[in-house]
């Protein structure tokens, strides 16, 4: 049997600022809130802990140094902020090319002078494009952080050195989404402290926000001549419906990440409104979730209570998953449409859009898999 709702409190949990009146409840939540560092003794506290959980930065950024005037930052990655990868040339490829101040002109990019296309964000773009061509509404676009296994039950071992996408004919594997409890309070506190973080001396960032929900999923059986079954969710809370949909699935790709202890799997669906079905559920399972927002992207870390079925027993998972979010859809199927549009008029940029969208979500899920930890099984 898993662990209790009160085995897995964390010693930093701190409630919601605006749920006061249930802070007796919150305290047996199983993740922990963010809190805001203001006094020099919590900063510096603040700044020993981060250093037990500093993410690394993915290969293909460097980190921005603060002015040397500037007061020393707590920040999570090395007292330096991060500085996301701007339109042109990647940041390593730029402190590449960056002649020191005694040469002069600065080397080009290559015998062309051009950088080029970066094949692996091209083929996850292009996969996400081919699926969601020509359609307008109720795409799901997601990644998961896990382990691919192979037949045996064993973590899948290829002859490749670095992080490789598989093609959807590989042989047989399966994708396993669950973590263990250690890896997942080392997430929550990760982005916890993302958020606790004060502001770097060069500025401020786009923040995180969060939220802490707790959902309940129904399964129905699928109507007649549909094979996907529905799911009606409920706000734990408030009893009220808060979505009836039956989900499609329209495509997965897997990618292996050897020197890493997980991989992670893109998947696009779809999420089309059902009527709520009547009778009695075929399964249920309880989500106590804490979504980290920033920009487009939506990181859900989330403990799933599994009800027992006549096929599996009851089962207590924990998961990790990256989702463009409702601002960011709508904006990622106009640009769709622009990506290969044959209208001269239609600037560069605008068709790169698309691109650069999925760049961010890859950089996102890069991101958290290079922070997992060695527990994660």
């Amino acid at each position: 049997m898993g662990p209790t709702v009160g085995e897995l409190m964390s010693e930093q949990h701190i409630n919601h600022e605006d749920d006061e009146e249930d802070e007796e409840e919150d305290e047996d939540d199983f993740v922990t809130h963010p809190r805001r560092v203001s006094s020099p003794d919590e900063l510096e506290e603040a700044s020993s802990k981060r250093r037990r959980y500093s993410p690394s930065v993915p290969d293909g950024y460097t980190r921005a140094s603060p002015p040397a005037a500037a007061p020393t930052s707590t920040s999570l990655l090395h007292s330096q902020p991060y500085t996301p990868r701007p339109p042109g040339p990647s940041h390593t490829q730029a402190s590449i090319l960056r002649s020191p101040p005694s040469l002069k002109p600065a080397l080009e990019h290559s015998i062309l002078n051009v950088e080029p296309v970066d094949e692996f964000i091209r083929e996850i773009a292009d996969f996400v494009h081919r699926l969601i061509a020509n359609r307008t509404e109720h795409i799901e676009i997601e990644a998961k952080v896990g382990i691919l296994r192979d037949e045996s039950g064993q973590r899948l071992r290829l002859p490749v050195g670095v992080e490789t996408i598989l093609t959807p004919d590989s042989p047989v594997f399966k994708f396993e989404s669950n973590m263990s409890l250690i890896q997942h309070r080392h997430y929550n506190t990760m982005l916890n402290n993302l958020i606790s973080e004060p502001s770097p001396a060069d500025g401020p960032r786009t923040p995180l926000k969060h939220n802490h929900t707790r959902l309940v999923d129904s399964f129905y059986p699928p109507p007649k001549g549909l094979r996907e079954r529905l799911r009606v969710t409920v706000d734990e809370k408030t009893g009220k419906v808060v979505q009836c949909i039956r989900k499609v699935r329209l495509g997965d790709l897997n990618i292996y990440s050897p020197k890493r202890n997980a991989d992670w799997r893109i998947s696009v669906n779809l999420e089309l409104p059902a009527q709520q079905p009547m009778g009695t559920p075929l399964s249920t399972r309880r989500k106590d979730r804490m979504t980290y927002t920033h920009q487009y992207c939506n990181i859900d870390l989330t403990q799933v209570q599994q009800s027992a079925t006549h096929k599996q027993p009851a089962t207590l998972l924990h998961e990790l998953e990256i989702e463009l979010n409702a601002t960011a859809m709508p904006i990622v199927l106009h640009s769709a449409t622009r990506r290969h549009s044959t209208d001269a008029n239609i600037p560069q940029e605008q068709r790169d859009e698309f691109d650069d969208i999925i760049r961010i979500f890859v950089n996102n899920a890069r991101i958290l898999v290079r922070n997992a930890s060695n527990a994660w099984e």
